[in-house]
């Protein structure tokens, strides 16, 4: 238990490590672009292989896209799962990979269907699906048991995990979780085309403004500019 926690806190201390360390350390950074990337994120860098798991939901195939990283040096035989928050590409758990993996830890970072690399269906999403989705996912890599670090929109997911598969699940730590309770029960739906009209109104300003004043305790300039340049009302 000391041993998870001592590395989870060095991991967090590096989910948002400016990209000026990244540059220094030789390793991927997301690229700028002068277009928008693709539905998918074409051409914005992740530091490790991204692999395509098929899931079909609703009748629709799609493809969640992952990391697995293995340990460095001598394994633990322990996996870390990493749950990414709603306004960040899994790339941004770089510094967190590279700490837990240093320590012995199997590493796997999905991206939800709906975000980042993965698939972008018409459907609603929920958390329930999306749970399902990391299970089976965790299954197809023949993993029965995880410790979870999930941060913002992933705590929550991280909750929703646990509570319905609590067998895989061995600790979670939660950094600035949205909630622990099951929004649906308290919060009207907001219609998509209410969500849609929000988006539109979206600058890479705006965007930046937000992630400054969301994460102004951890996030640097240096470790905004990436993902605004990622945002597809950029250029």
């Amino acid at each position: 238990m000391g041993k998870l926690k001592r590395a989870a806190c060095l991991a967090l201390i590096l989910v948002f490590a400016p990209a000026a360390a990244r540059a220094e350390s030789g390793a991927p950074h997301p690229a700028t672009a002068e277009e928008p990337f693709g539905i998918a994120l074409e051409g914005f860098p992740y530091p490790y292989p991204v692999h395509l798991f098929p899931v079909v939901q609703e009748g629709e195939k799609l493809r969640m896209a992952y990391m697995d990283v293995a340990p460095k040096g001598e394994a633990n035989g322990r996996t870390i799962l990493l749950l990414h928050g709603r306004n960040f590409p899994s790339s941004y758990w770089q510094g967190v990979i590279e700490a837990l993996t240093g320590a012995g830890y199997r590493v796997v970072v999905p991206d939800q269907i709906g975000f980042n690399k993965s698939s972008k269906p018409a459907f609603d999403l929920h958390f329930d699906q999306l749970a399902r989705n990391t299970q089976a996912l965790l299954d197809e890599l023949e993993i029965d048991k995880v410790s979870i670090i999930g941060h913002s929109m992933g705590g929550m997911l991280s909750v929703h995990f646990a509570r319905t598969y609590p067998e895989r699940v061995d600790q979670i730590v939660l950094a600035a979780p949205i909630g622990l309770e099951d929004y649906r029960l308290y919060v009207p739906p907001i219609p998509a085309e209410r969500l849609m009209e929000l988006e539109d109104k979206v600058t890479p300003e705006s965007y930046r403004n937000q992630l400054i004043k969301g994460y102004s305790l951890t996030l640097s300039e240096d470790a905004i500019a990436p993902y605004v340049a990622a945002h597809p009302h950029q250029g």
